[in-house]
């Protein structure tokens, strides 16, 4: 899912702390205890409540994993979150490198004790097979939920050096629907796919399932509506009202770090804002072919 560290290329909220870990992915991991990190696929069978979160991305993984082709054997997963993907990939056949640069995914991989899945901390940018004692290449890189966090020149720019010929990318992710929206993506699947063209690559398949994400980012908002932004508010006021000397002197003292958390702030009342998200951004899944 969401991931500030996949690369330095682009200015984000820092949501990260000092030991190089997302404290937004660790809470979804070691406080909620989900073994996934995007966004999930309901169905209309389902009833939507945090209960049901984890079938849903249950769905999400496969129906990902059965836009593969059959003759994928060798797959790199960009961005690969804890590897609830990898491990499906994996179990259908296939041979999966997966790289994140986030300090809390290994203990996850570590888990699998699976030898067709290699887990390499890196980012996409910095990844050299050779440097990982592996001059193989791949015949699918797969981006779930990762390649809005830097610009997609690089991911094309890799795979002419990453992917054998005819070797495939396939893509689950965000695009905004507008370049001028105040969404955190910055380009629109018309972008993506002028990159796509450039580097040679063609759409095998596209789907829109941004009908089926909506219910995660409804069920959020509400949480946070309910918890998490009052939580927010009452410590806030406490401080002020109870220690106003304090509270001037952190004001003080500590303005970048506030405006950090004001930023954080702001992020996720967009982010969580069913509307918006429905009428800034498209959530698509695109299986693109190298042409030979």
């Amino acid at each position: 899912m969401y991931n500030p560290t996949m690369s330095s290329s682009k200015e984000t909220v820092s949501l990260l702390d000092s030991g190089g870990k997302n404290l937004e992915l660790l809470f979804v991991t070691d406080v909620m205890g989900l073994k996934s990190l995007h966004y999930g696929y309901w169905d209309q069978i389902h009833e939507i409540t945090l209960g049901n979160v984890k079938k849903a991305q249950e769905r999400y993984t496969e129906t990902l994993v059965d836009m593969i082709p059959s003759s994928v054997k060798d797959v790199l997963d960009v961005g690969c979150g804890i590897g609830d993907n990898a491990e499906a990939i994996a179990k259908n056949g296939c041979k999966v490198t997966a790289i994140s640069p986030d300090a809390n995914h290994k203990k996850y991989f570590d888990e699998f004790q699976d030898p067709n899945i290699t887990y390499v901390r890196t980012t996409l940018e910095n990844f050299q097979p050779e440097n990982f004692q592996t001059d193989q290449k791949f015949d699918l890189m797969l981006f779930s939920e990762s390649q809005t966090y830097f610009d997609p020149e690089i991911s094309f720019k890799k795979s002419q050096t990453l992917l054998n010929s005819n070797g495939y990318i396939l893509l689950s992710d965000m695009f905004t629907k507008r370049k001028d929206s105040h969404s955190r993506i910055d380009f629109t699947e018309e972008d993506y796919l002028a990159h796509a063209q450039k580097y040679g690559f063609k759409v095998i398949e596209s789907v829109d399932i941004t009908k089926h994400i909506l219910p995660t980012i409804a069920l959020v908002d509400s949480l946070y509506s309910a918890y998490l932004n009052p939580v927010i508010k009452v410590a806030n006021d406490y401080l002020r009202n109870t220690a106003p000397i304090k509270y001037f002197i952190v004001k003080l003292f500590f303005k970048p770090q506030i405006n950090n958390l004001k930023k954080i702030k702001e992020h996720f009342d967009r982010r969580f804002d069913p509307g918006f998200f429905e009428n800034e951004v498209t959530y698509k899944r695109l299986l693109l072919q190298k042409a030979s």
